[in-house]
């Protein structure tokens, strides 16, 4: 009986694939289908979770734009104008964003804006084209964006891109010569 222990023992401490305490054919002995089953499922839950946890969240972004939309019009009727004008870097993302495709980058202001050394995601009114080319061409630099604030100041929705350049000399009222 001392042999077969050993042999057993042998076997146990074994190096190959599958073999030992901990390998599959032991677990896969020791576990009745039906639980086995039962854990697989569990480790299937989260990823469907995770889906479905995006869901409400985009849900409650467009409540809360909802909610931000009516406070301002209360806002404009008392006379108070949000901010529209925003200064600083743009900064495009390289590759698209998988659970928020519509942010196309993020805004960091300036100094000279009301609000210095904010971040704000970028994201275009109605996926706009031309706007969204031209924020890709300004990517890097200084800009001056036109838009709205929305989910409690996360994200800025451009609406319009002000082209900074060369002043114009004033056109001449008169001609010079005199009378």
């Amino acid at each position: 009986m001392a042999i077969e222990l050993r042999n057993r023992g042998s076997r146990v401490r074994g190096s190959g694939f599958g073999e030992g305490i901990f390998g599959f054919k032991t677990l896969y002995r020791a576990l009745n289908p039906a639980v086995l089953v039962f854990i697989l499922g569990l480790c299937c839950v989260p990823s469907v979770r995770s889906a479905e946890a995006r869901r409400p969240d985009l849900d409650a972004e467009a409540r809360q734009v909802a909610e931000e939309e009516a406070q301002e019009a209360k806002d404009r009727l008392q006379g108070k104008k949000p901010q529209s004008t925003f200064m600083g870097i743009i900064q495009m993302r390289s590759d698209p964003d998988p659970d928020n495709p519509e942010v196309i980058g993020a805004f960091l202001t300036d100094k000279s804006d009301v609000v210095p050394d904010q971040v704000y995601l970028l994201k275009v009114d109605k996926n706009n084209k031309l706007i969204i080319d031209a924020i890709t061409k300004l990517n890097g630099k200084k800009a001056v964006l036109q838009g709205r604030l929305r989910n409690e100041r996360k994200y800025l929705i451009v609406t319009n891109i002000v082209e900074m350049g060369a002043t114009q000399p004033p056109k001449e009222r008169f001609k010079r010569g005199g009378l």
